[in-house]
């Protein structure tokens, strides 16, 4: 016997096949090492033969393009909040939960049984591709709730495998049978307050929901259908219809997802919940979103510019890069005191908020003529209704 003596005892000294394997796996790891090692370069050397390339041209064609994105896109965002997007620590773990809708329900449940099954590699690499980026955006000042979005696709990861493992746990043959965890402790879900119980699983169990959760989820949704008719009280010449439309859409979807979970039905609760909320949103997009002028402010003051043909123009109190966008000429944010200089230094037409111009001295005013105006929301800072005027600077 390997790594024994004569007489069957033990011996001091490890056997040949005992240091032949030993090396035998020193070598494997060697060469495994060095074959990661290797494959790692190439992929280094293929991304350098592409990126290379572009690097050099882009900067050929615009001169400075390099140290923009380096330091006014990358370095400074991650100090200074740029554009007034900024957020507190912890500003993705609050807004997750309104991004992530309508699974969010789910992402305690996520956190505590992808941290049980950390051991194995696919939900190892899942977890390193939701806290690494996650990580970083935290870090950076400037902050907009659609930067984590390459998070979403491993965070949908882990929820299917949560429910995954709950429906295999669920239709197991000896699950088969109506029992509390289940069948909602029976017809009508009395008797428990959750869709499994907690006495019915044991540390492997995947699901563990509290029906009042899924109460107030369903409340959520429909005051999230409900306010989609208020924008009616400022804005009186968008149609009332399509909003009355998703109202009703949005609480026959929240109505019918809880009835199903306060039953315990697991499966169809989840499939309704997902196809509702397409459904939800196909009526969103088709219905009351091409009615939402008031949600449009920078395509329509960018309408308005290309119009009149005008090529040049700064912004104050409204300052979004999206209106560069949409805009046909050149547009740059003013400085803050930049209204209070002499107009010779001032662009020939000026995009201004009404707060902003309603502040400015009368002797400046007298050198602005209103052109145009729009109202509506500009979400990406808050809900409150605003109006953006387009001047033109007058002697």
């Amino acid at each position: 016997t390997p790594g024994e003596g004569r007489g069957g005892r033990p011996s001091a000294f490890p056997s040949l096949s005992t240091v032949e394997g030993s090396v035998h796996r020193s070598s494997f790891n060697s060469k495994r090492s060095s074959h990661i090692a290797l494959k790692i370069f190439v992929l280094v050397l293929i991304n350098l033969a592409i990126v290379v390339p572009w690097l050099f041209l882009v900067e050929h064609r615009s001169p400075g393009f390099l140290a923009r994105i380096l330091g006014h896109d990358l370095l400074q965002r991650m100090h200074e909040p740029l554009e007034g997007h900024k957020g507190p620590p912890g500003f993705y773990l609050l807004t997750i939960f309104a991004t992530f809708y309508p699974w969010s329900i789910f992402l305690p449940l996520i956190v505590i049984r992808a941290w049980r099954h950390r051991h194995e590699p696919h939900i190892q690499f899942a977890l390193a591709a939701v806290i690494g980026p996650w990580l970083m955006f935290e870090c950076i000042s400037t902050k907009m709730v659609h930067y984590v979005l390459p998070i979403f696709p491993p965070l949908a990861f882990l929820l299917a495998d949560v429910i995954v493992r709950t429906v295999r746990k669920i239709q197991k043959p000896a699950e088969l049978a109506p029992s509390p965890c289940t069948q909602g402790e029976g017809r009508g879900g009395g008797g428990s307050s959750f869709i499994l119980h907690p006495s019915s699983l044991d540390s492997s169990s995947p699901f563990i929901v509290p029906r009042s959760a899924f109460a107030i989820w369903s409340l959520i949704t429909t005051a999230i259908a409900t306010a989609l008719i208020l924008p009616d009280r400022w804005f009186p010449q968008i149609p009332l219809w399509p909003g009355v439309i998703i109202v009703l859409v949005g609480l026959a979807y929240a109505i019918f997802v809880l009835s199903l979970f306060w039953k315990g039905r697991l499966v169809a609760g989840i499939n309704a919940m997902g196809i509702g909320f397409a459904i939800f949103v196909i009526a969103l997009f088709a219905l009351y979103l091409p009615q939402a002028e008031f949600l449009r402010i920078s395509p329509n003051l960018a309408d308005i510019l290309n119009a009149r043909h005008i090529q040049s123009a700064g912004m104050i109190g409204y300052e979004e890069e999206s209106l560069a966008f949409y805009d046909a000429g050149e547009i740059d944010s003013l400085p803050s005191k930049g209204l209070h200089e002499s107009p010779q230094t001032w662009p020939p037409y000026i995009v201004i908020s009404s707060d902003v111009y309603d502040r400015l001295p009368p002797t400046i005013q007298n050198h602005l003529t209103i052109l145009a105006r729009t109202t509506g929301i500009n979400y990406t800072k808050s809900i409150k209704p605003i109006e953006v005027f387009i001047a033109q600077k007058t002697p």
